[in-house]
């Protein structure tokens, strides 16, 4: 995936991989990060346990801002249609349709 902002990171539990162009990091508990996220990356977990950690990225809602709205009746359909969070692209796009 690629978005705008810079992406930022601590890992609390758990094994992550990140694959960062075409680096690869293994990410354990401690571990931190932060990137420009226009910069191509994807997120794995190829352990058994959950990974978990904090991510925050800063600059992409002002990119999005620019963007044409989209109707309520579209929302509300996504919220309909994808109510639960699978990935961290949902997140994301979750993150994107708050109403501040």
């Amino acid at each position: 995936m690629r978005h705008s902002g810079f992406e930022y990171a601590y890992i609390l539990e758990g094994k992550l991989t990140l694959q960062l162009e075409f680096e690869t990091y293994i990410l354990s508990p401690g571990d931190s990060l932060q990137f420009d996220s226009v910069r191509p990356h994807i997120y794995t977990n190829k352990g058994s346990v959950t990974a978990r950690g904090v991510w925050h990225v800063v600059g992409r809602r002002q990119q999005n801002q620019e963007m044409p709205t989209a109707p309520e009746s579209a929302i509300a359909q996504r919220k309909v249609d994808n109510p639960k969070l699978n990935s961290a692209v949902d997140v994301l796009q979750a993150m994107d349709n708050l109403i501040s």
